[in-house]
């Protein structure tokens, strides 16, 4: 989209990142060249004030460079969107056990190892805590997990795709998002929010600019299984605080990523732009 705005005729076009991907964070030469290609590319067409931009979180816009556009150029939306009568909330389930779920692609820069390796050993230490992971390896992403990985794992399922995610969370007291890095805004983090329940969080772009650290769940530093481990077990400390941190995680999708509220954005941005391009038009 960066170059192609160089060959057609359009006046305005709007540019949406939803994330960096894993060469906007990884160090591997591979993944630097490509940073190098792919963000000045982006830069370059941003430099147009025919370019409208629109971004999942408030880090993208600096880790790309664009700081300098226009404000009015730019616009912050909290994901694509989630609806509250498909996700809703429902009570806790009984403890103990304290029940962990993840819902993701199983890549590397997602983090789902970290989390396994986290519970696993608080099983072992003693800890009544389950992890149950969903999803399935993405083999076009360049560091898939193979999912046999977790088989041996004590305090660990794995259990596939299922289509059924509000389910998942009616069943489960939290959930865990340990990324890497090269987030938008993960999708799963905002449907385990609507349904109310908390989350434990890497301090990435993206998890970190929606989970605000006790007030909708927890935010420990990136790919560290130590401090997993003790946001896992403060988390589960109190019956009282897991349902006070889930009400207002729901509260905060409702109140920036329902699906009618980005939906709207993004029609008062495409009126905006469509507007702005028949003027220039009118003015030709």
């Amino acid at each position: 989209m960066s170059v192609a705005q160089f060959f057609v005729r359009s006046r305005k076009f709007v540019l949406v990142i939803t994330g960096v991907g894993i060469f906007g964070f990884s160090e591997s030469a591979i993944a630097r060249v490509a940073r190098r290609i792919v963000f000045s590319a982006i830069r370059l067409a941003a430099k147009s004030r025919r370019c409208h931009l629109i971004f999942e979180n408030a880090s993208d816009q600096a880790t790309i460079g664009l700081k300098s556009v226009a404000a009015s150029r730019t616009t912050i939306l909290m994901g694509a969107g989630v609806d509250p009568d498909e996700f809703p909330a429902s009570d806790l389930p009984e403890t103990p056990p304290f029940r962990l779920a993840t819902v993701s692609r199983l890549v590397w820069s997602k983090g789902v190892d970290l989390a396994a390796r986290a519970v696993s050993t608080l099983t072992q230490q003693g800890h009544e805590v389950t992890l149950d992971i969903y999803g399935l390896p993405d083999q076009a992403n360049p560091r898939p997990i193979d999912p046999t990985s977790f088989s041996d794992l004590p305090g660990v399922r794995y259990h596939g795709f299922t289509g059924e995610i509000a389910e998942i969370w009616k069943f489960h007291h939290a959930g865990i998002f340990p990324s890497r890095g090269g987030e938008g805004l993960p999708r799963a983090l905002l449907e385990a929010s609507m349904c109310g329940r908390p989350s434990i969080v890497s301090n990435v772009p993206g998890c970190v600019d929606f989970i605000r650290e006790g007030i909708d769940g927890y935010v420990v530093p990136a790919d560290s299984e130590e401090e997993l481990r003790k946001a896992i077990l403060k988390l589960s400390a109190s019956r009282d605080e897991l349902l006070l941190l889930g009400k207002n995680a729901r509260q905060r999708v409702l109140a920036t990523s329902t699906t009618k509220a980005i939906q709207a954005e993004y029609e008062a941005i495409f009126r905006s732009v469509s507007a702005s391009k028949a003027n220039m038009q009118t003015a030709a």
